[in-house]
């Protein structure tokens, strides 16, 4: 027997006399008594822990709880997309119809009665797309966003949940990708499905319903299909635009500043997103009418962009609820808010189908070139000149990216989308070849209204 035996040891004993009989050898006495000790310490840490883990889980709440308060007081707020813009210029300066595009897409994840936005953005390299994009995807609540190689088998296993977006930059898509994205566009209200064979069995596989895909490109997206049924944003940097960047540059890397902080203002723009994309809501619009009804997609964003500003400020709104869906009224605001976008400012009564933002700068570039004459005509190589562009850069304006002058289809290119630019084959007078010529016509745009209320 031990000399000396621990205190704690004999009065546990004295207390439970049949724990141990004197028959045991005390070295086993002692092995279990460290044990049961053991044992009871762990206990005691488990009901501590849990003790904590209930205080953290209230506490957890609590804050649940106001973050949910903070985000219904900004949505009642008068104008809340303005909470987005002030997060988005923490990081990024200009390019607010990028933000208000990719915020307004992801309202509509919520919508029964959208047909869904897909935000594009083009412009050239070192426009700050895809800075602004990236700026724009960093509000959004990050259980909703996807960045990974998208490949589009890989998602019909994957199945990423419903109201997913998904952000391509620089994209250079593959066909069965940009087969999936149309696919997806046609049918944003309902799974897309896929048949294969799995354990030598026919099966069928899908992706869910409402996603959006977000595309940054140097030039629109290839696939005439899939650029008409984007929501194109396109960039046209002036000189203030530079000297802004530079400016808010500087001043950001000289204060040490992070490029994407998560701050309040931040996480309270995923706040209101997220619960944005709890509920579900039905949307009731006033009676349109249109300047003109030769674009039927431009027709159609307008009416998803009234949706959208309708559910960004539902609050503010009448609402009512039916089967569990909050039914919003849209409002004259509603409207305004949704054709403040430039390809509804840069459309004409007289063209074919919507003008890009830099094919209404270049047109009214060449336009002042004709010095008010009915007509001009030029060569292709005197109008590339004259527009400093390259001739393939001129001919992207003139018949849309990869189209040439003897393949001009309606509602691609300026000579596919405008009256007013015709291509004409002259013969050289000195070298007996022939050459294209492009006549452009005087032309006087129309400034009116693309939508109003016929209530008005």
């Amino acid at each position: 027997m031990p000399e000396s035996l621990p205190k704690d040891f004999l009065e546990f004993k004295s207390k439970h006399q049949d724990f141990f009989p004197d028959t045991e050898p005390i070295e086993k006495q002692l092995r279990f008594y460290d044990a049961y000790v053991s044992k009871e310490r762990q206990r005691e840490n488990e009901r501590k822990m849990a003790l904590v883990s209930k205080d953290l889980e209230i506490e957890q709440n609590e804050r649940n709880r106001i973050r949910e308060y903070r985000a219904e007081q900004a949505l009642s707020e008068r104008y809340p997309m303005q909470r987005f813009i002030d997060a988005f210029t923490i990081s990024h300066i200009g390019h607010y119809q990028i933000l208000r595009a990719i915020v307004y897409a992801e309202c509509l994840k919520s919508s029964c009665t959208t047909k869904g936005l897909q935000p594009a953005v083009t412009g050239m390299r070192g426009s700050g797309k895809s800075h602004a994009v990236k700026t724009a995807i960093h509000l959004l609540p990050k259980d909703a966003i996807y960045t990974a190689t998208l490949s589009p088998k890989a998602l019909y296993y994957k199945r990423p949940e419903a109201k997913t977006t998904f952000y391509m930059d620089d994209a250079v898509l593959q066909e069965d990708l940009v087969s999936l994205m149309k696919r997806k566009q046609t049918q944003f209200q309902e799974p897309t499905i896929y048949g294969t064979v799995m354990d030598k069995k026919w099966a069928e596989v899908s992706i869910d319903k409402r996603m959006v895909f977000i595309t940054t490109s140097v030039a629109q997206l290839g696939d005439e299909q899939l650029t008409d049924r984007a929501l194109l944003i396109d960039i046209k940097n002036e000189k203030a635009d530079d000297e802004a960047f530079y400016k808010f540059e500087n001043e950001r890397r000289t204060k040490g500043m992070m490029e994407f902080p998560e701050t309040e203002e931040v996480l309270l723009c995923r706040d209101m997103l997220s619960h944005i994309r709890r509920h579900e809501f039905r949307v009731v619009i006033p009676s349109l009418d249109f300047a003109f009804y030769s674009d039927r997609r431009l027709i159609g964003q307008c009416y998803d962009l009234l949706e959208a500003s309708a559910i960004l400020n539902y609050k503010s709104r009448d609402i009512k609820i039916d089967n569990g869906v909050i039914v919003v009224t849209a409002v004259e605001e509603d409207l305004a808010n949704a054709i403040d976008f430039d390809m509804f400012r840069f459309s004409d009564s007289e063209t074919l189908a919507r003008m890009s933002k830099s094919e209404r700068a270049f047109d009214m570039q060449v336009q002042k070139m004709l010095n008010g004459d009915e007509l001009k005509i030029f060569t292709e190589r005197e109008l590339a000149d004259a527009t400093r562009l390259s001739v393939p850069g001129l001919r992207n304006y003139l018949y849309g990216r990869g189209n040439s002058s003897q393949q001009i289809k309606d509602g691609v290119g300026l000579c596919g989308k405008t009256t007013w630019y015709k291509i004409d084959t002259i013969k050289d007078a000195a070298t007996s070849s022939i050459k294209n010529h492009v006549v452009v016509f005087r032309h006087n745009y129309t400034m009116t209204q693309f939508a109003w209320n016929k209530q008005n």
